[in-house]
């Protein structure tokens, strides 16, 4: 008779196995991923200079690692934030890849909830929280600014 342990051994198992072909970190240069990071550096000081400008920011991250995915969000500390999702990010095997971010406005929480929620409408689009999944970069930038624009 099979106990209750043999079954759960045997579906973890069949799991974990389903797993690992994900578990494979492609074989990347790492000089390519320096050139894409400080490209979305650069696009981060270059959009929201001054960086330290006070306001609030809207702001578009996009992470690239064995899951790809879209990080929406608000700040009044530009930097910090960013290297917070950075840092956030590893656990995942996952680094910067893209970025928008705002100039600073007087309030943005508004913006913000209105973007969430637009970006949760699309079609196919898998959302956890704040993070988004199957979602394009450009598309995401573009309802941001699109909701901008109606405030």
């Amino acid at each position: 008779m099979t106990n209750d342990r043999d079954v759960l051994n045997a579906a973890q198992e069949r799991i974990r196995d389903a797993f690992l072909p994900c578990q494979q970190f492609p074989n990347m240069n790492t000089e390519d991923i320096k050139v894409v990071r400080g490209a979305a550096w650069q696009r981060i000081q270059e959009l929201g200079a001054p960086t330290d400008a006070p306001g609030d920011r809207l702001y578009i991250l996009s992470f690239m690692g064995p899951v790809a995915y879209i990080k929406p969000g608000r700040t009044t500390n530009l930097l910090q934030r960013i290297h917070r999702h950075e840092k956030d990010a590893l656990v995942h095997r996952a680094f910067l890849f893209d970025a928008w971010v705002s100039r600073p406005y007087p309030n943005a929480r508004r913006w913000e909830e209105k973007t969430l929620i637009s970006l949760r409408c699309l079609p196919g689009v898998v959302s956890v929280g704040e993070h988004f999944y199957d979602l394009d970069f450009e598309t995401a930038v573009k309802i941001a600014q699109d909701e901008r624009s109606v405030l």
